[in-house]
This record gives structure tokens, C-alpha cells and sequence, in this order.
């Protein structure tokens, strides 16, 4: 799959979906569950648990006193009480499917090697508020032929897609632009615990409705956990094979 952007692509080493249990044995046959970028920027609400972000797609965020801001030839700058944010509208129609991602970036592997195994093995510690996000998980364990099928369906439908870990900015402090579909790649920091790797994909269509993405039985693949086993002895008590 294309990546969100020029950026050489990294090692990920396993991904991980957390869902309620209803949707579990779905995401096993295969069946992707993705939601409009738009759903996503609902108001947030407790219950939602890290999942709604108004400030999603966000292309231009830019700090007071730094740029000029004029509405119909009126100047509104004088006026601006925090950041100037811009969202793209097509942005919205776009579908993304969210996992956590442990790759080698967040690992330091070129440091760990030859290192403490157990301190390798703090690296793989998933983020305990991330259990939130579902109390099931999956665990796919070969990315890349995951990421082989997931390319076969959206050339499939002829779909555009693109695919990349999301990377994060503080909002009190950042100022620019994110060129293209980079925004969609892009999160404040506050969500940075999340580590997200994310597909999106653009089926041609507008709306609000979810899309359904069949990309095969994924169970050679991968690994069914409850989310507060991912840091014990079932998963990461064990030897741990990623291809």
C-alpha cells in the first residue's frame, strides 16, 4: 500500500485491534470495520474513550501572532484568542481503520540488541489506557502479509488508499501545515499514547456511512487475546514470533 508519505517506511513489528466482543470474530473472517473521518469528529465524550478527535484532518494549525487572518477584507487578527485551524471538508469522506502499532522507532532495536532482554521487552508494553479502546484484542503478527491482502481488496474495489503510522504534534506549540493527505496522519499529542498505525481510503462516495472492507480469513495471522492479557504472561510472558 502507499504510504500517507515520502517518508521511508518503517518495521512494524506487530499490530494490535482493540473491539468489544461482538465485532471480534468479524475482524477474524477478515471483515474491516472502517468509519468516515467525519464520525470520528464528533463532539468528545467520555464513553468514547479516546476514540472522537474534532480535530481531526486538520491540514493548518497555526499560533497567534504568527500569521494574518482576514475574512472579506476584514482584518480578524487583532481578535484571535488561540490557534487558526483549517480542515478540508473532503477529508471527512474518507474511511480509516486504526490499530496500535509497536514498531522499531518506538523500540530503539539498534540500542537493544546485545542489551537486557527485559528491557526489550518494557518496550512492548502496550499503554494500559489503550485497554479502553476495546476489551478484546488481535494481534496481527505478520505485517506484512496483512498488509499484502489489505492492498489486494482495495485494488479489488479500485480504491485509493494510503497507510502510515500517525505521528503527533503539540498543539501549544506547533505551528504550519501538513501538505496532503498528511493531515489525516496527523494528532495531537494528547492521543500520542495510542501509537496508531492507520489505513484510509477513499471509495469515491460522500456520506456518513461505515465501510465494510472483505480482505479474507485472517486467522493464520493472528492472535486472540482479552486487551488486559496483552501485557502478561499469555502474550508477552512468551516467546513472541513476528514475521
Amino acid at each position: 500500500m502507499p504510504n500517507g508519505d515520502t517518508l521511508p517506511p518503517q518495521t512494524i513489528l506487530f499490530l494490535v485491534k482493540f473491539l468489544s466482543a461482538e465485532r471480534v470474530e468479524s475482524l477474524l473472517n477478515g471483515r474491516l470495520y472502517a468509519k468516515r473521518l467525519s464520525s470520528f469528529k464528533q463532539s468528545e465524550d467520555r464513553a468514547a474513550a479516546g476514540r472522537l478527535d474534532r480535530h481531526e484532518g486538520t491540514s493548518s494549525w497555526m499560533q497567534p501572532g504568527s500569521h494574518r487572518l482576514e475574512i472579506n477584507s476584514w482584518n480578524m487578527t487583532p481578535d484571535l484568542a488561540g490557534p487558526t485551524q483549517i480542515q478540508p471538508d473532503w477529508f471527512n469522506h474518507l474511511n480509516v481503520f486504526c490499530l496500535h502499532a509497536v514498531h522499531a522507532d518506538n523500540l530503539g532495536l539498534d540500542r537493544a540488541v546485545g542489551g537486557d532482554a527485559g528491557d526489550l521487552q518494557q518496550r512492548l508494553l502496550v499503554p494500559e489506557r489503550c485497554f479502553e479502546l476495546g476489551e478484546h484484542a488481535v494481534v496481527i503478527t505478520n505485517v506484512p502479509e496483512f498488509m499484502r491482502r489489505f492492498g489486494a481488496a482495495l485494488k479489488t474495489h479500485r480504491y485509493r488508499g494510503w497507510s502510515h503510522l500517525v505521528r503527533y504534534y503539540d498543539p501549544s506549540s506547533f505551528h504550519g501545515h501538513f501538505e496532503g493527505t498528511d493531515a489525516v496522519f496527523r494528532k495531537r499529542s494528547e492521543f500520542s499514547y495510542q501509537r496508531e498505525y492507520r489505513f484510509a481510503m477513499d471509495t469515491g462516495t460522500t456520506g456518513d456511512h461505515p465501510l465494510h472492507l472483505d480482505i479474507g480469513d485472517i486467522r493464520d495471522i493472528t492472535k486472540r487475546f482479552r486487551s488486559e492479557e496483552l501485557n502478561g504472561e499469555q502474550f508477552l510472558g512468551g516467546t513472541i514470533q513476528v514475521e
